[in-house]
């Protein structure tokens, strides 16, 4: 009966019940071939995105205001190639929404790119021209749409192409704010980062 070797450089392994020699730096990088294969696919044979969407806001909330309002990016990824909607969303209108102007910034428009805009049926809106970096956002809300009480307020939704891997930082700032008595309103905004990939 013939011997094999037994050194940690060569091993044998039994495949299809023949007997081959493989080197142990192979057969290494054959099992970890054979691991990433298993994990990247599905049953159905589809690749699993590495992409993990999160948004995070990465600054504490501004000091505009100590009121209760907050006025938020949401949304949780944008893909490279495709286009993401970010609803910008109003907290609470405690005593309703006349109008406002918002601007919305984006750090690196090199990683990603402001589209576009969509309102609300507010029944006066529009948006200035955006260099893909900024865009600056008015309403009046003749229609009532957001009255007294309101909560979870959509005020637009912005269209967003995601250009390469990396983040999207978004910068909210609130230029005028009313409710419908009048008065003033300044929520609170945070910078909100969301991963594009």
């Amino acid at each position: 009966m013939s011997t094999r070797p037994t050194s940690a450089a060569l091993l044998w392994i039994r495949v299809g019940g023949v007997v081959a020699s493989m080197s142990t730096l192979a057969l290494l990088t054959w099992l970890l071939v054979r691991a990433v294969t298993t994990t990247a696919s599905t049953s159905a044979g589809e690749t699993v995105s590495d992409c993990v969407p999160g948004r995070e806001e990465v600054l504490p909330l501004s000091a505009q205001a100590e009121g209760p309002l907050t006025l938020t990016l949401q949304g949780e990824s944008i893909r490279v190639g495709a286009t993401a909607a970010l609803p910008l969303v109003l907290d609470q209108a405690p005593a309703g929404l006349a109008g406002f102007h918002i601007e919305v910034r984006l750090a690196d428009p090199s990683v990603a790119r402001i589209t576009g805009v969509e309102f609300p049926a507010f029944g006066l809106s529009r948006d200035f021209p955006s260099d893909g970096s900024t865009i600056r956002l008015a309403a009046a809300d003749l229609l009532k749409l957001a009255q007294t009480g309101a909560t979870s307020i959509t005020l637009a939704t912005l269209r967003v192409d995601g250009l390469r891997d990396g983040a999207a930082e978004f910068q909210v700032r609130v230029l005028r704010m009313d409710d419908d008595n009048g008065d003033p309103m300044t929520p609170r905004a945070a910078v909100v980062r969301l991963p594009v990939c």
